[in-house]
């Protein structure tokens, strides 16, 4: 299945980078501060994968593992069920 932190994969991995800090400094997200900088580019292939334009980097078991992934995904960036 690929890499998990106890039962959720891991879609991606952002790598450490001192523009992250220096952009929320600024008050800027780090996506529009440095585009091009390695977080930027981790941020926006996890953004792909969300939305739906990238793969997984796994193959789920079954259909039920995706929906129930992303329900996981919502519910830790939101707060909420989706």
């Amino acid at each position: 299945m690929g890499r998990t932190l106890g039962a959720m994969p891991i879609l991606s991995d952002i790598p450490e980078d001192p523009k992250v800090q220096e952009a929320e400094r600024e008050g800027v997200p780090v996506v529009v501060y440095e585009p091009e900088c390695a977080a930027s580019l981790a941020i926006n292939e996890l953004a792909k994968v969300v939305a739906g334009e990238a793969d997984l980097p796994y193959v789920p078991y079954e259909e039920r593992a995706v929906v129930e992934t992303t329900k996981r995904l919502i519910r830790a960036l939101t707060g909420r069920w989706a």
